[in-house]
């Protein structure tokens, strides 16, 4: 009998095609007996640039642990391994990500946040992170990344697919957190959720209507830290990402007293990692929000 593994067959994405998102999930067929798979995607036919490999898959997917670039050709081939070859590579297929360049923002007032809500544990804290669990089966994406994972600071930020920071220190975007992963920041500030200063604080989540249309609120409740009467809650905001969509808004209920009130010490804006152009920053330091505000981020 024959001791070299066949040649799998590419079925996603596509031959031809255009990826949906800057991390697609590269998908064949499993070939006959015992195999381990090799996967090499590259942005040459020669596949002299591999900007992507794995190799000893027991499954027949994978996806790549950095986002590909924006409108952007590549090509990807995969090969079977046996206990006794190698087998010769697929036919090379070809597909183009998406072009995902940045977030364009509109505001509109008179904007609420829904009541009700699931508390976070741990997050009536300060100067802490706190892991987001997702809705079953969510799927969204910001800069045109899937959102696999969530994590939250208690200073007023969010971010996609790795650890937020726990800094209070703001700054002007790009902001020296996230890495190459994008970052919500709704209102970055020194915020305090400590059980001992503040009533009923916390970050807070709260999923509205059915699959595949449901909104999912990542909601702030807290204090300025330079606030000095503990327990009322004088900041209160959410984040609400929507299914299927990219839209990201950001909405005010509450944005604070005194000095810091609107932001006046804040950072607002999205990021696409910590480097580079790719970010669009609302306010630096500026008292630009207002109760009811909602900021609205689309895709260009």
């Amino acid at each position: 009998a024959n001791s070299t593994p066949a040649v799998p067959t590419l079925t996603s994405p596509a031959n031809g095609s255009t990826a949906g998102s800057l991390s697609p999930t590269f998908t064949w067929a499993a070939v006959t007996g015992p195999a381990t798979y090799e996967i090499q995607v590259a942005t040459d036919a020669a596949f002299t640039n591999v900007v992507a490999s794995a190799t000893g898959l027991t499954v027949t997917s994978f996806t790549p642990a950095s986002p590909l670039a924006s409108n952007t050709p590549y090509f990807w081939r995969v090969r079977a391994v046996n206990a006794c070859a190698t087998g010769a590579y697929s036919t090379v297929f070809n597909f183009t990500t998406p072009c995902v360049t940045g977030y364009a923002a509109t505001t509109q007032t008179g904007q609420t946040i829904p009541a009700g809500g699931t508390f976070i544990p741990l997050s009536n804290d300060d100067d802490f992170v706190v892991a987001i669990p997702l809705p079953s089966g969510w799927t969204s994406t910001v800069y045109g990344i899937p959102v696999t994972s969530l994590s939250a600071s208690t200073n007023g930020n969010m971010r996609v697919n790795g650890a937020a920071s726990t800094t209070f220190l703001n700054t002007a975007l790009p902001a020296a957190q996230g890495g190459t992963n994008p970052t919500l920041l709704p209102f970055w500030d020194d915020f305090d959720m400590d059980v001992a200063d503040v009533t009923g604080g916390g970050i807070f989540t709260n999923t509205i209507g059915s699959a595949p249309n449901r909104q999912f609120y990542v909601e702030w409740r807290a204090q300025h830290f330079d606030e000095t009467v503990n327990g009322p809650i004088t900041i209160n905001i959410a984040i609400l990402l929507t299914e299927g969509s990219d839209v990201v808004r950001y909405i005010y209920a509450s944005t604070g007293i005194g000095a810091i009130m609107n932001g006046a010490s804040a950072t607002v804006g999205i990021q696409r990692e910590q480097t580079g152009t790719n970010f669009s920053q609302f306010s630096f330091n500026t008292a630009s929000l207002s109760a009811g505000l909602q900021i609205t981020y689309t895709a260009t």
